[in-house]
């Protein structure tokens, strides 16, 4: 799978559903009027930084503007379905709360199912971790008996050999932590981010550390969910 610039998104879960655009209706917008389509998937997010985001990645892969358009509003809109049907809680709604626990593995990930698009971050050693919190926040590493982490959230090993996930946490802690927090969804794997958001940070450090591609269904950008499905990530733990 290529690897694409980022621009910013983030998908809420309680937006309604906007029809996609057939192939032929997209090829008649504009560039602007893809990006404000997008925008209805992104709430708070600029369309000249969609629009920027695009340009970026096109002049560095090659492929069309429109196209890096298109496949965003795809995705976009596909993963709004897949968080809708996955359970996803707000804080403070009712949802039992919970310490996370230790994992199994260093370079192990935890899924949190938590609004509006879910969270993750990938285990430094047993016992701590490295993520991207949120907005307002830098990346940073934890132990797990400070994070609280909503009920139902699952671990994660990958089939791949235990010196790929250490390898992977290895670089997430030397090199992924002070990180500005980004709300790029839609197109977040540029291989020089200055920004990083939750998903992006753990796609990047097995990325950029062992090559391996844990985005489980391709597209645009890595989402939280994506880390958990494909081929290679199992799940051998869910906390309640």
């Amino acid at each position: 799978m290529s690897y694409k610039s980022r621009f910013f998104a983030v998908v809420a879960a309680a937006l309604l559903v906007v029809s996609l655009p057939s192939a032929g209706y997209a090829a008649g917008q504009t560039e602007e009027e893809l990006a404000r389509q997008i925008q209805a998937y992104v709430p708070g997010v600029g369309v000249d930084d969609i629009l920027a985001g695009a340009h970026a990645w096109s002049a560095e892969s090659g492929q069309d503007v429109r196209t890096v358009l298109v496949e965003a509003l795809e995705q976009a809109r596909d993963n709004q379905i897949v968080q809708r049907r996955s359970g996803i809680s707000e804080r403070g709604s009712g949802a039992r709360d919970t310490e996370l626990r230790k994992s199994d593995y260093k370079g192990d990930v935890f899924y949190e199912p938590v609004s509006p698009a879910g969270h993750v971050g990938i285990f430094g050693g047993n016992d701590w971790i490295v993520e991207a919190p949120g907005l307002g926040q830098v990346s940073h590493w934890k132990w797990v008996w400070d994070k609280r982490v909503l009920s139902g959230t699952q671990y994660f090993y990958y089939h791949v050999s235990q010196a790929t996930q250490d390898a992977a946490a290895d670089y997430a802690y030397n090199n992924l932590l002070e990180r500005p927090y980004s709300i790029n969804f839609a197109v977040n794997k540029g291989m020089n981010p200055h920004r990083l958001n939750c998903s992006q940070l753990v796609w990047f450090a097995y990325m950029k550390a062992t090559g391996t591609d844990i985005d489980g269904n391709g597209g645009m950008g890595v989402y939280p969910k994506d880390l958990t499905v494909g081929s290679l990530p199992y799940n051998y733990k869910t906390i309640w």
